[in-house]
């Protein structure tokens, strides 16, 4: 995934996509403990991607790797402009489905 993967980003979110083959797609997540000293911040910024994301699961398309990597330390962190940044992320990156 690493080696073979597509990058994007936009702002402090990052993005690492691949093919998986299956019929679903996955999702990780990573804040790095070297920026984000306390567990406690850590969590909350993977609480708030999953959010994120579960917002907008259905239109993601499926059998993809994701990961997604978060390295801003100037943004708020606060559930709009965290799922704001990733829906743009997540369009750039030609993951979202087609709307009819």
């Amino acid at each position: 995934m690493y080696r073979q993967g597509e990058f994007s980003s936009i702002g402090g979110i990052y993005l690492k996509k691949g093919i998986n083959g299956l019929s679903h797609t996955r999702i990780g997540f990573l804040v790095e403990k070297k920026l984000f000293k306390k567990a406690v911040e850590r969590n909350r910024i993977r609480r708030l991607l999953r959010e994120a994301v579960r917002r907008n699961i259905e239109t993601i398309k499926p059998g993809m790797d994701i990961i997604i990597f978060y390295r801003d330390l100037k943004q708020e962190k606060n559930l709009a402009t965290v799922a704001s940044a990733l829906e743009r992320l997540l369009k750039k990156s030609n993951l979202l489905l087609n709307k009819k």
